[in-house]
C-alpha cells in the first residue's frame, strides 16, 4: 500500500480533514508564525507556515533537535502533528514517550508516529503528509549523513508544504548543514536552564541555544538562549539567576527508552 494511500485512510479515520493552524499571523503579503521569543521574532520576523525549516544538531544531541523542531511545529500550530523518524534513530534516543510528551504541553492523541525504514521512505512520507493538509504540521527526523537530502528532496518537499499549506520542521542531528530549499536553516544545542525547579523537585525547563544560520530574505545570523514552557506552550527567556543542567542535555522530557 502507498504511503499517500495510507495517510489518506488516517486522515478519515482520525477526522483529521481541516486542522487549523494555532498561531497564524495573516495578511495581504505574509502568511506565517513567530517562535515566541520576543529578541528572536523582533530580528527574524515570520516564519512560513507554507515552508521547510531545518534544523541541525550535533551527533549527541538527537533529542535537542527534536525538541526544538517539536516546539516550533506546537508554535506554527494547534495540531494535530505528524511526526515521522528513520528507525535506525531509536538506536540513539530510543521511543516517543506518552508522559514526557504530556510534560511537553502536547497530548498523544494529538500526534500521530510514523517509523520510516529509510531516508528515502522518511522524507517520501513528508511529501505525502504535506501534499495531504491533513496536519497542522509534520516533523521529520533523521540521524547522521545521508545522500537522500538533496536540494532536489528539499525543493519536493518545500512544493509539497505549498500544496498543503503546512509547514514541515526537519531535524538532522549528526549532519552537516548544506544548501536547500528550506525557508529557515537553524543550529541548535542543549545548555543551561535557570534555577526554577519543577514540582517534585524536578529539573528546570529544557534549555537551548539556537543559532539562525539561513533564513530566505531576512537577517543572514543570529544566535539566542531559550527555554521551552510546556504548560504554555512557548519558548521563554531564562531567568539569569543560578542555573540547573537542562533535560535535553541528557535526557529529554520528549523521548526516553522503551
Amino acid at each position: 500500500m502507498s504511503s499517500s494511500v495510507e495517510i489518506q485512510r488516517l486522515r478519515e479515520r482520525l477526522s483529521l480533514k481541516g486542522a487549523g493552524a494555532g498561531v497564524r499571523v495573516r495578511g495581504k503579503e505574509t502568511d506565517g508564525f513567530r517562535v515566541g521569543l520576543p529578541a528572536l521574532d523582533q530580528r527574524v520576523g515570520l516564519l512560513g507556515l507554507e515552508a521547510v525549516h531545518e534544523i541541525y544538531a550535533s551527533a549527541g544531541d538527537v533529542l535537542c533537535a527534536d525538541g526544538m523542531a517539536l516546539g516550533m511545529a506546537m508554535r506554527a500550530s494547534k495540531g494535530p502533528f505528524l511526526w515521522a523518524y528513520e528507525g535506525r534513530r531509536n538506536g540513539e534516543t530510543g521511543l516517543p514517550y506518552g508522559p514526557g510528551l504530556q510534560g511537553w504541553g502536547l497530548e498523544p492523541s494529538q500526534l500521530l508516529l510514523i517509523e520510516a525504514s529509510s531516508a528515502t521512505a522518511l522524507l517520501g512520507v513528508g511529501e505525502d503528509a504535506l501534499r495531504s493538509g491533513a496536519f497542522g504540521a509534520v516533523i521529520l527526523s533523521s540521524w547522521g549523513e545521508n545522500p537522500a537530502f538533496t536540494l532536489t528532496a528539499s525543493r519536493r518537499l518545500n512544493l509539497a508544504a505549498s500544496e498543503g499549506g503546512r509547514p514541515a520542521f526537519i531535524a538532522r542531528a549528526g549532519a552537516q548543514p548544506r544548501a536547500s530549499a528550506a525557508q529557515s536553516r537553524w543550529k541548535v544545542s542543549p545548555t543551561l536552564s535557570s534555577a526554577q525547579p519543577l514540582s517534585a523537585g524536578a529539573p528546570g525547563l529544557p534549555a537551548f541555544k539556537l543559532e539562525l544560520l539561513r533564513k530566505q530574505n531576512g537577517p543572514v545570523a543570529g544566535e539566542w538562549i531559550m527555554e521551552w514552557d510546556g504548560e504554555r506552550r512557548i519558548f521563554v527567556t531564562p531567568q539569569v539567576s543560578g542555573r540547573l543542567v537542562s533535560v535535553p542535555a541528557d535526557r529529554s522530557a520528549i523521548i526516553r527508552a522503551a
